[in-house]
């Protein structure tokens, strides 16, 4: 099973850290990390991810929401294989100091001269790559992840996704699933609300622009949770009453790091 990463790994602190610690921990790594000390091309990147969980572990409110998130995580034995929106913080001892204070001789000039070109090397081989990304109906590049968290390639159209099991196929009913973005895939999976410990009873890939029923679903409360496939970023749709057909559109809005699914919905 995947791990999950959390704040508190960008932070680099324990879940039960102080606010001091928390604070020691975020001093320390602004100083290593950000833009006006490393140089490295990733050093932006990963400057935003540590001050987001500084912003959501200072916060009490938003610590403890962040907390039953992680908890939720743990407790829902499907949503374990599934990659989350954070990653771990690249080490930076490979490009740590200040280029501009090597000494202006022939030996630091062909020093630089080699790393320009290895950047370079590495520049183009990232272009490529990413024009290899596999693309939507609207060429849209997917920009996180080239296949579905299982290993499976992506579908070409929207259906479900082989691999993942398909539970409560036993009424006659349909939930049409309407993805409103003209840009972003999205991987969704459909749960039951009154039983969240079941984990997810189908998955599918959505494309840009697309709708996708799940079918064969007897009467009961449903929701949508989706991760946008040009961002990584995980959301929750409102609870659907199904005793009839019926369908539920989705924004795939670009949520800030900080933002997590809603927790109250899951408990009624």
């Amino acid at each position: 099973m995947k791990k999950i990463h959390t704040h508190y790994d960008n932070l680099k602190v324990s879940p039960h850290a102080t606010d001091k610690q928390i604070r020691t921990a975020y001093l320390r790594l602004s100083k290593k990390y950000h833009p006006d000390y490393n140089k490295h091309p990733d050093a932006v990147r990963v400057m935003q991810l540590i001050n987001r969980a500084y912003q959501v572990l200072s916060d009490p409110d938003r610590r403890r929401e962040h907390d039953r998130w992680i908890a939720l995580q743990k407790n829902s034995e499907n949503l374990t294989q599934i990659p989350v929106m954070y990653g771990v913080i690249p080490e930076a001892n490979a490009f740590e100091g200040n280029i501009f204070s090597l000494h202006k001789n022939k030996l630091y000039l062909a020093a630089i001269v080699l790393v320009a070109i290895l950047a370079l090397g590495s520049l183009i081989f990232w272009i490529i790559g990413r024009i290899s990304l596999p693309e939507n109906k609207d060429n849209t590049l997917y920009t996180v992840y080239e296949t579905a968290p299982n290993g499976v390639d992506w579908p070409i159209s929207a259906s479900n996704i082989p691999g993942y099991p398909i539970l409560n196929k036993t009424g006659d009913l349909k939930l049409m699933v309407r993805n409103l973005n003209p840009k972003s895939a999205a991987f969704i999976q459909l749960y039951d609300t009154m039983q969240m410990g079941q984990g997810a009873l189908q998955t599918a890939f959505l494309p840009a622009s697309s709708n996708f029923s799940f079918s064969s679903l007897s009467a009961g409360k449903y929701h949508i949770r989706y991760m946008c496939l040009d961002n990584g970023q995980w959301q929750q749709s409102q609870i659907v009453d199904v005793n009839q057909d019926q369908s539920i559109s989705l924004q795939l809005d670009d949520l800030p790091a900080s933002e997590f699914i809603s927790l109250d919905d899951i408990s009624k």
